[in-house]
């Protein structure tokens, strides 16, 4: 069984809390949900050590970590400051549920310059009238058609052909 080592983050009103889980290679930033802490990796990180260097943060309100929150903007904000004060360099970014709508965000606000994005059972904080209108755009038939075509045209960019992607030409 893999252990973390608690480490501290200086963020800009106190601390917050992680494990850094050790390993070698590239570094991974791992992103708990709501109602989690960054323990809740040590499993998935016992996999990721001897490939890459995964970390684990105690988001706002969770785990050791002491500051509440007042907004979700403070997650993603707060990530920017993690990836500076632990120096890591174009970190891999997992997030669970919250952790992913974080990842995401932090990514899109500039804050993190991400290797890759892994988003395990995300979400996006969309106002309530865009949030129910928008599955009816993927209620039709056109729609798995609309959602696999991106994927064909990136796995034909990225290996040739797409004969190896999985996907049908």
């Amino acid at each position: 069984m893999v252990s973390g080592t608690r480490t501290e983050v200086p963020v800009d009103d106190g601390v917050l809390s992680g494990l850094d889980f050790g390993g070698r290679g590239p570094d991974v930033l791992l992103v708990h949900g709501s109602g989690h802490n960054a323990a809740v990796w040590t499993d998935v990180a016992a996999h990721l050590v001897e490939h890459c260097h995964p970390v684990a943060v105690d988001l706002r309100g969770h785990g050791q970590s002491m500051l509440a929150s007042s907004t979700p903007e403070q997650y993603w904000r707060d990530l920017g400051t993690v990836v500076e004060a632990l120096r890591l360099d174009r970190p891999v970014l997992v997030g669970h549920s919250t952790g992913g709508y974080a990842v995401t965000a932090a990514v899109a606000a500039g804050l993190v310059d991400g290797a890759a994005l892994c988003v395990v059972d995300g979400m996006v904080l969309d106002e309530r009238a865009a949030a129910t209108a928008a599955p009816a755009r993927w209620q039709n038939p056109q729609a798995a058609e609309e959602l696999r075509e991106p994927s064909r045209v990136s796995c034909r960019s990225y290996i040739g052909d797409g004969s190896g992607c999985g996907v049908d030409r």
